[in-house]
């Protein structure tokens, strides 16, 4: 793998030969070839070495560097360990009969400028930090140590040819980077076939666009639809069969999510967002945060209400059970459907689900219903990720989900309130009707980074279609109905705003914000 093992091999063997021999004048070159012939062997069981570690990451071999083969079979190996944390308690809160109540210290502040900002400052603010923080660390000792070794400063910089007839092949170049220029953001963008043209911050704009499509579209079978059309990294072929290996050959999928999550951490660092609409799961997977009850409904609303809703009702066990014909255990169908079922916990297969345990069954199901069919490729891309931007940065910056979401796919522009508006289905339901006024007035004096979380919690996404509200499908809607003292509910799958009959408008403002700023609310279809 390296020339020193050779050299090293090669040494020996004259040594010894040269003690052995030492008395005969032909002693040196005799030592000679026997080291030249020693490490013949060596050189071939290195080789063999690297030939395995590629077959067993799917690799190509040829022009494939070893350090990406390494990069790439450490996010194989960690797909074990790709965990989603889940809040039970807000599913116990929602069907156990408990209720959420608001902290009477966040309640009781005034809805004052201050307040509608993050704590430690807005996105932008945030992803500037992290920038910094980035930077910092690739010109820690390893950038020090290049530009000891004098490399000229042209092989520090990746310049990114792209065709877009094969716009996938940017994966794999991104994938086969050295991962310090991507922290340093030196990378520029040049299009190919005859698309003559300087980067100076449009041509990569246009590069992020365009590969977000690309992503985005199934037919590439590196993404998956939810029910709230943001996409999760599963192999799906486009008549749903769920795909384990490669169909394409001239191509790796494995280095496809890999060059992706790295091409995330590039937008990143360069500020330029990619139009890609990744599932909240996602995001939080990435940060370790922990998945509500919000996230599985946006995911599958049927799962949600008929089998976790089930459960979690007093003496939903033996409801589920009656449901099932049979008695429930520690066990998930297959990710395909296909196969024996798994075990959620060691000998989950004689493990009986109970009322005093179902607690640990829920999170475990919804672990598994989250990634647990696509946990390979949610590797690969949160690896990739983290190859850019380490995790340890990412907490330092106290980054949520929320504000993630909108630094990857941008902060839209600022929306239109009137529009917005006039393209919402409000429904009161017998409520004072001044609850609309004090919500449209409370829209009209947030930020514009405060109006796109409002629409990300609702909607899933910060970005509109092409069309505006007027092509939002479903409608933007605002149901003022439930428990005053519970926060308000988004439903992104039905592009759904659940609002408590507050009392006043400040109680409306200042729960708004709590809700689209911590990503708090939480409910079922």
């Amino acid at each position: 793998m390296f020339p020193l093992p050779n050299a090293v091999w090669s040494t020996g063997c004259t040594a010894i030969s040269l003690w052995y021999f030492g008395h005969y004048a032909y002693a040196m070159p005799l030592g000679s070839a026997l080291g030249l012939l020693g490490s013949i062997p060596l050189h071939y069981a290195f080789g063999r070495i690297r030939r395995t570690a590629a077959e067993l990451c799917g690799f190509e071999t040829n022009g494939v560097e070893e350090q990406t083969v390494r990069r790439v079979r450490r996010a194989v190996e960690s797909s074990r360990r790709v965990r989603a944390r889940v809040d039970v308690l807000s599913l116990i809160s929602r069907f156990g009969g408990g209720t959420f109540q608001p902290s009477p210290s966040r309640t009781s502040r005034p809805p004052s400028v201050e307040l509608r900002q993050v704590a430690l400052g807005g996105v932008e603010e945030k992803q500037r930090e992290l920038q910094a923080r980035v930077s910092a660390s690739a010109d820690s000792p390893r950038g020090v140590w290049r530009a000891i070794q004098g490399q000229s400063s042209a092989r520090n910089r990746l310049v990114l040819t792209v065709k877009r007839d094969n716009v996938g092949q940017a994966l794999l170049d991104v994938c086969r980077a050295d991962p310090s220029v991507l922290m340093r953001g030196a990378v520029t963008v040049a299009f190919g076939n005859h698309e003559r043209g300087a980067d100076f911050g449009g041509l990569t704009r246009d590069f992020f666009d365009t590969i977000g499509v690309w992503v985005s579209d199934p037919a590439n079978q590196l993404v998956a639809v939810t029910a709230d059309s943001t996409v999760l990294p599963i192999r799906q072929h486009p008549d749903g069969r769920l795909l384990r290996q490669s169909t394409n050959t001239s191509t790796d999928w494995r280095q496809e999510l890999f060059g992706l999550g790295r091409l995330l951490g590039l937008g990143v660092i360069k500020g330029v967002p990619m139009n890609i609409q990744l599932n909240r799961c996602v995001y939080k997977v990435l940060l370790e945060e922990p998945i509500t009850a919000a996230d599985v409904v946006s995911i599958d609303p049927d799962f949600a209400q008929h089998h976790l809703g089930t459960v979690l009702r007093g003496g939903g066990v033996a409801q589920m059970e009656a449901l099932l014909f049979g008695e429930l255990y520690f066990v998930a169908a297959p990710p395909d459907g296909v196969g024996a079922d798994v075990e959620l916990i060691k000998g989950g297969k004689k493990k009986r689900v109970t009322e005093r345990n179902k607690k640990l069954y829920v999170k475990k199901i919804i672990e598994h219903h989250l990634i647990g069919h696509c946990r390979p490729e949610l590797a690969l891309l949160v690896e990739g990720f983290h190859d850019v931007i380490p995790r340890q940065l990412l907490h330092e910056c106290q980054i949520n989900a929320i504000e993630l979401e909108l630094i990857v796919a941008g902060l839209p522009d600022d929306l239109d309130v009137a529009d917005w508006r006039r393209h919402t289905n409000f429904q009161c339901n017998n409520h004072s009707a001044e609850l609309e006024e004090w919500f449209w007035t409370a829209v009209a004096e947030m930020t514009a980074e405060d109006r796109a979380k409002l629409l990300s919690f609702t909607c899933g996404t910060s970005r509109l279609p092409f069309g505006g509200f007027a092509a939002l499908e479903p409608p933007f809607q605002v149901d003022i109905g439930g428990n005053p003292s519970h926060l308000p509910l988004g439903r992104t799958c039905a592009n759904l705003l659940e609002l408590p009959p507050y009392d006043t408008p400040e109680v409306l403002m200042v729960n708004l914000h709590i809700a689209t700023h911590s990503d708090a609310g939480f409910g079922f279809l």
